[in-house]
C-alpha cells in the first residue's frame, strides 16, 4: 500500500476530541515516541489506553512493530487534514 503522506506535506491535528471520544482504530495520530521524534501513523488496535500503531505502508514502516505499543498519553494528536 502506498503512504498516505508524502513527505514535506502540512497537516493539521487536534487533541480535543480525545477528551470526550478517546482515538479509534483507523485514526491517523501524530505520535512523540521516547527519544522525542514525532511520527504519524495509524491506530491498528486498541487495548485500552495502549495502542498498536502501523504505516499504511508496512513493508517500509517503522511502526509498533518495532518499538512496541504506545500509551494514550504518548499520543499528540489525531490528523484530521490530510
Amino acid at each position: 500500500m502506498a503512504p498516505t503522506l508524502e513527505n514535506g506535506r502540512y497537516i493539521i491535528a487536534e487533541k480535543f476530541s480525545q477528551l470526550f471520544f478517546g482515538f479509534q482504530i483507523g485514526d491517523v495520530a501524530v505520535i512523540k515516541l521516547a527519544d522525542g521524534q514525532k511520527i504519524i501513523k495509524r491506530i491498528t488496535a486498541k487495548m485500552g489506553d495502549i495502542y498498536f500503531v502501523e504505516g499504511d505502508n508496512k513493508d517500509h514502516s517503522t511502526d509498533s512493530r518495532h518499538f512496541g505499543l504506545v500509551g494514550k498519553n504518548d499520543i499528540i494528536g489525531k490528523v484530521i487534514k490530510l
